[in-house]
């Protein structure tokens, strides 16, 4: 009876120390930081705009800490809702949605970190528009 509750101390310290090397060999998911990640100070803001070619008119985006663009494009009489990315290189891609054709137009484009100025095109080639856009950080 006695060896058999010796044998059964030892399963539970076996038990207990395979826990706390499981609990303290794992390291915690990201440290308690956010898997993105975040660009250059000098990205952060506000974007103001104009584009041009088969749709013209102005844009305005803003872009957070982790490069996501949020904005629209506005052609006078209609907005469309844009959303996008600017990379930490001053890259940026992203969407804009035109319901009247029910499509997506796709943009590209660069800023330049120093100046805030951004350049790009827009196209989509199942409604055959295209054209370039323009602007600055504000």
């Amino acid at each position: 009876m006695k060896q058999r509750r010796i044998v059964s101390m030892i399963c539970a310290l076996v038990v207990i120390i395979s826990a706390v090397v499981l609990i303290t060999g794992c390291s915690q998911a990201n440290n308690g930081k956010s898997d993105k990640t975040e660009i250059p100070a000098e990205y952060i803001g506000l974007y103001e705009g104009t584009f041009s070619g088969d749709i013209s008119g102005t844009w305005k985006m803003s872009s957070d800490k982790f490069g996501s663009l949020a904005g629209n494009f506005n052609d006078s009489s209609t907005n469309y809702p844009a959303s996008g990315k600017l990379e930490s290189n001053g890259n940026l891609s992203g969407e804009m949605d035109v319901t009247a054709y029910n499509v997506k137009i796709a943009f590209t484009g660069t800023v330049d970190k120093s100046t805030g100025k951004v350049n790009g095109t827009w196209e989509n080639t199942t409604i055959n528009k295209k054209g370039s856009f323009t602007g600055s950080k504000k």
